[in-house]
């Protein structure tokens, strides 16, 4: 550990209320104090809200607000992700430009580079351009990489965010492959950048959380983790909202026709937690079989810990069971899943679209108990995560 006085802008999600993107800040923050003593982290939401915008910002927020709903009810293709672009510039622009400009160096910990959802791609190439007027060296830290597509405006921003001089380093906790679509698709002029491979940051939960071998008890409850009905159609996949409750109907009733000991939980997002409500409506279960939503990444630590054997829908859910110790049955319903299960070699129990049976699901949980992870492999995800957080501070100090 080095002695390092400066102050690092760490950007995170903060109000979804997914308990993955919690824990990729704060685990982010861990690694950076434990890489330097004597330096300021504050987190800053990529998205900020309206108190965190304040009254001073409220001409700004209504104008963004009306271009949005232009943009939504009147406009079609690239053509309204310029105009939505437009809005977010005007609504964050100038808070950016206050908050970021007396920072030494910028870590985005946000685990995707991404443009297809909650405009990440419109942030992305705002923050950087502010960084790169004030000359504050950017990382962009453990980012899943989404598919290139040249025919999308926004995926020609992220190019123009990544190639900004300014980044000096892009890691992925994907694979080689998706490293290579990085640097030959989007990564075309900053050649000084520095990319490689790592593990996710939530990797260091037990370390960040204090948790220790004994937390982890020792029932026969199988956790059945819930997320919302449209995300298979939304990441283009062909199972429809109907098709993912009935799954999850069928594995209930798989559960308790082998009478196995079962529970629903969430990341802590509220169309998750919704999803089990249905559940128990429909099949008439106590309400003690939906576990209540997670409010601090604590909260899910201690119900994860509850766990004999996990079905993990969410990332966060899989990765932190991992870090835990806790075997795991995985959904795939966007490659950063099936990137995941590659990189901890466990594809044999992450089930792919036309894999999802609840047969065999159900007996992959009971298989899954009996397998252990390779450790030696956590250990070198987590020490490459760390060494490339380290390697981007060197350049700050």
């Amino acid at each position: 550990m080095i002695k390092c006085n400066k102050r690092i802008a760490l950007i995170t999600i903060e109000n979804i209320n997914n308990i993955g993107d919690e824990l990729l800040g704060s685990n982010t923050k861990y690694l950076v104090e434990k890489c330097f003593k004597k330096i300021d982290i504050d987190r800053i939401n990529l998205h900020p809200n309206k108190k965190e915008l304040g009254l001073k910002y409220i001409f700004n927020m209504i104008l963004a607000k009306a271009l949005f709903i232009f943009a939504d009810t009147c406009l079609n293709g690239n053509i309204k992700h310029i105009v939505k672009n437009r809005g977010i510039n005007i609504k964050y622009q100038s808070y950016f430009k206050t908050k970021l400009k007396n920072y030494d160096a910028i870590i985005f910990a946000i685990g995707m580079l991404k443009y297809s959802t909650q405009n990440f791609s419109f942030s992305f190439e705002l923050i950087n351009n502010i960084a790169k007027k004030y000359n504050i060296p950017v990382m962009m830290s453990a980012m899943s990489i989404e598919k290139y597509n040249e025919n999308d405006w926004r995926c020609k921003q992220i190019v123009r965010a990544v190639n900004n001089p300014i980044v000096k380093c892009i890691t992925t906790r994907d694979n080689e492959k998706e490293l290579d679509v990085l640097k030959n698709k989007y990564l075309t002029k900053n050649t000084n950048c520095y990319i490689e491979c790592v593990g996710d940051p939530a990797l260091w939960t037990k370390e960040t959380y204090q948790i220790n071998d004994n937390n982890h008890s020792k029932s026969d409850l199988i956790g059945i983790g819930l997320i919302r009905l449209g995300i298979f159609e939304d990441y283009g996949y062909n199972i429809t909202k109907r098709q993912l409750f009935n799954l999850y109907v069928n594995i209930i009733k798989e559960l308790e026709k082998r009478q196995l000991n079962w529970v629903l939980f969430c990341n802590g997002m509220s169309e998750d937690y919704e999803v089990g409500l249905k559940l128990i409506e429909k099949l008439n279960l106590p309400q003690s079989k939906l576990l209540p939503k997670p409010q601090t990444p604590n909260d899910l630590i201690k119900i994860l810990l509850g766990f004999k054997c996990v079905m993990g829908a969410r990332l966060h859910s899989c990765i932190t069971s991992y870090a835990l110790g806790i075997p795991i049955v995985g959904l795939i319903w966007d490659n950063k899943l099936r990137a995941f299960a590659e990189k901890i070699e466990w594809k044999r129990f992450f089930l792919e679209e036309n894999e999802l049976d609840p047969l065999v699901i159900v007996n992959m949980l009971e298989l899954v108990s009996s397998y252990r992870y390779d450790n030696n492999r956590k250990t070198l995800l987590k020490n490459k995560t760390l060494k490339s957080i380290f390697q981007f501070l060197q350049i700050v100090n």
